[in-house]
Parts: C-alpha cells; structure tokens; sequence
C-alpha cells in the first residue's frame, strides 16, 4: 500500500519537487516533506525558513552533504516566494553549517590563507 502511494504522489508533482522526494522511501516521509514545503502558513513566512536555515549545522564531515542539500533546498523554496539572499549572506549560511574542524581551514572572505594543513 505504501509503494502504491509512493507511485501516486510521484507521478502526480513537477521534476523539480521530485528532486526533494526522491530519497524518501515511505508515503508518510513524502507527505511531511511536501506539506513543509507548501504549507500556506510555513511557506508564506520568511522568517521561519531562516531561522531553520541558520539551525543546520553538520556535526562532522559525513553530514555536510545532507546539510547542503537542505540549505538548497530552503534557498529555492525562499526563491519562489521572492525572497533571494545575495551571495555573501549564502556563503555565511554555508560557512556557520560546517563543523568546526571543517571551518578552521576556511575562510569566507578568501584573504587567509593556509599553507599547511595537518589533520
């Protein structure tokens, strides 16, 4: 039954939110993750994606991609409400979700430079 629903929900959204859904396995999983992308409340405030956008932060290395990828996905659903962050404010997004080991050997205004790195 759950596959079934999984095929409907599918076949039945754009490509671009099939990208989103496509790693979740269960109906239910799929459900909660289109209802936090187009619930009229949630979406409409501006507010509430930022602040979940500043909570993401990657304990260690493996995690990065996962927190990348849904600081993306926050950025495009604030762009199809009109709300564009410049460049900077994406980088210190990014920057502040890294772990701490990662962000030691980073710097977002590119000025330090680090010649030896020893891990």
């Amino acid at each position: 039954m759950d596959a079934l629903a999984c095929t409907i929900i599918s076949t039945n959204v754009s490509k671009e939110v099939l990208d989103y859904i496509k790693r979740l396995s269960s109906a239910y999983d799929i459900m909660k993750k289109l209802r936090s992308m187009y619930g009229k409340k949630k979406s409409a405030d501006i507010q509430y994606w930022m602040k979940k956008m500043y909570s993401l932060k990657a304990t260690d290395l493996s995690e990065c991609k996962d927190v990348i990828n849904q600081i993306k996905e926050i950025l495009d659903i604030m762009s199809r409400s009109n709300a564009n962050l410049g460049d900077w404010e994406k980088i210190r997004v990014l920057y502040l979700s890294f772990p701490k080991t990662l962000r030691n050997y980073i710097h977002p205004d590119a000025v330090l430079i680090i010649t030896e790195v020893s891990m």
